[in-house]
C-alpha cells in the first residue's frame, strides 16, 4: 500500500511509465507548482524512496480514445522481492491529456502479495510470462514477452557488496487476455487491447536507486500566495497558486475514485500559466486572514470558495531561492484555516465526475514575504 501512495503521487510529479529514449518518451513532467501542491497535502505514510523492482515490465505509450477524447494511455507491470512476505506484484494503468494550458491525467493501480506468476529468463531475458490469475479479478492481465534483439548490460554493486548486472530487454508482448476494470464509467470503464511494445528489465539486488532530487543549489522562487484545501480524509483536494507578480494563476484538483489496500484510482486536472490571478489579494494580519478562490474563464474549474483563517499566522525562517539568475529572500506567513463554498460552489470539472466542494474542508494559505533590495 505505501508503493501505491508513492506511485499515485509519482504519476502527477513524473512520467513515470515512459521509456527513457527521446522516440517513446512521455508528456514531460509538470512543474514546481504541482510538487508544491503535493507537499501541502497530508504526508503520506512512508520515508525515503520505495524500493528498486526485481522486474520491470514497461510498455510503450499509446494513444486512446475515450468518449471522443485522445489519452496516451501508459502501463508498467512491477514485482518486487519482499523478505517478509514474499513477492509483492504492482500493476499500473495511466492516462494523460493536454489540452492547451489545461492537463488531466487518470491513474489505476494494484498492489498484491498474492501469487501472480511473472516467470522469465533471468539470464538473457529473452522470454518472460506474465499471469494475473484472479489476484486482480475482474481486471486480468495474461501473455508473453519475446525480446527482439540481446540484453543490455548495466554492472552495478549487489547488496552483498558482490559485482552483479542489471539487465534489460527491447521486445513485443503478445496477450491472450488483457483487461483492466478502472471503475469509473463512461471514463474509462474497463480497458482492454493492451499495448504491445515492451521494455523488460531485471534487479539482481543492484545497490542505489535514487537518492535525492538532482537539485543543487537555491530552487525556483515560488508565487506570492497560495492555497490548498483538503478533505478530511485526502479523497480530494483544490489548489491555487499566483506567480511571483500576481499575474498569471496555477488551478489544479486532485480526486480519488477509490483507494484500499489493494488498489487505487487518483485523479488529478490542472491549468498553469493561466492569464490573470484566481487567488484575490488576502486580507491578513497577526488575527487571522480572508481570501477568495476565484475560477473566471478557467476551462478546469467553476465557482467559487472563500478561506477563513481566525488565528495568527505562522512565520517560516528566512529562505533563499532564484529567479530569473538572481538570488532573493523570503520567508512564508502560513495561515491554517478552512475553506467554504460561496453559493456558486468551487467545483472541478474533471473527465470521471465533477469534483465539487460541496461543505467546507481544511485549508492553508501562505503568504510569501520578499525581503527588499
Amino acid at each position: 500500500m505505501r508503493r501505491i501512495l508513492w506511485m499515485a503521487m509519482t504519476a502527477v510529479v513524473g512520467s513515470f511509465f515512459a521509456f527513457a529514449s527521446a522516440a517513446t518518451a512521455a508528456p514531460p513532467a509538470p512543474p514546481a507548482p504541482v510538487q508544491r501542491m503535493i507537499n501541502s497535502l497530508a504526508p503520506m505514510p512512508m520515508a525515503g524512496y520505495p524500493p528498486e523492482p526485481e522486474v520491470e515490465l514497461r510498455f510503450k505509450p499509446v494513444t486512446v480514445t475515450v468518449q471522443g477524447v485522445d489519452y496516451r494511455w501508459r502501463v508498467a507491470v512491477e514485482q518486487y522481492r519482499d523478505p517478509f512476505s514474499g513477492r509483492d506484484t504492482s500493476v499500473y494503468s495511466d492516462l494523460y491529456r493536454k489540452d492547451g494550458s489545461l492537463v488531466e491525467e487518470h491513474s489505476y493501480g494494484f498492489d498484491t502479495y498474492e501469487d501472480v506468476s511473472l516467470t522469465l529468463d533471468r539470464t538473457t531475458l529473452a522470454t518472460a510470462s506474465l499471469d494475473t490469475g484472479s489476484a486482480f479479478a475482474p481486471s486480468v492481465l495474461q501473455g508473453s514477452f519475446a525480446a527482439s534483439g540481446a540484453a543490455t548490460a548495466h554492472s552495478c554493486t549487489l547488496t552483498n557488496g558482490r559485482a552483479g548486472q542489471r539487465l534489460i530487454a527491447a521486445g513485443t508482448f503478445s496477450w491472450s487476455q488483457f483487461a483492466i476494470d478502472t471503475g469509473t464509467s463512461p471514463f474509462f470503464g474497463m480497458l482492454g487491447n493492451g499495448p504491445t511494445v515492451a521494455q523488460l528489465s531485471y534487479d539482481p539486488g543492484c545497490r542505489g536507486g535514487p537518492s535525492g532530487d538532482g537539485f543543487h543549489g537555491p530552487y525556483p522562487c515560488p508565487g506570492k500566495r497560495s492555497l490548498a484545501a483538503q478533505s478530511r480524509f485526502g479523497r480530494a483536494a483544490f489548489f491555487d497558486e499566483t506567480n511571483y507578480a500576481g499575474t498569471r494563476s496555477f488551478l489544479a484538483a486532485v480526486a480519488s475514485s477509490s483507494f484500499s489496500q489493494e488498489s487505487y484510482g487518483f485523479h488529478i486536472g490542472y491549468e498553469l500559466n493561466r492569464p490573470g490571478s484566481d487567488l484575490t489579494v488576502p486580507r491578513h494580519g497577526r488575527h487571522g486572514a480572508v481570501a477568495h478562490f476565484l475560477t473566471a474563464q478557467s476551462s478546469l474549474m467553476s465557482g467559487s470558495a472563500t478561506f477563513h483563517s481566525y488565528r495568527a499566522p505562522r512565520r517560516t525562517r528566512w529562505h533563499t531561492c532564484r529567479s530569473h539568475g538572481r538570488l532573493h529572500h523570503f520567508r512564508e506567513l502560513r495561515y491554517r484555516g478552512r475553506l467554504t463554498p460561496d453559493a456558486d460552489p468551487l467545483t472541478a470539472l474533471l473527465d470521471t465526475g465533477d469534483l465539487t466542494l460541496a461543505r467546507p474542508m481544511r485549508a492553508g494559505l501562505v503568504i510569501v514575504q520578499y525581503a527588499r533590495g
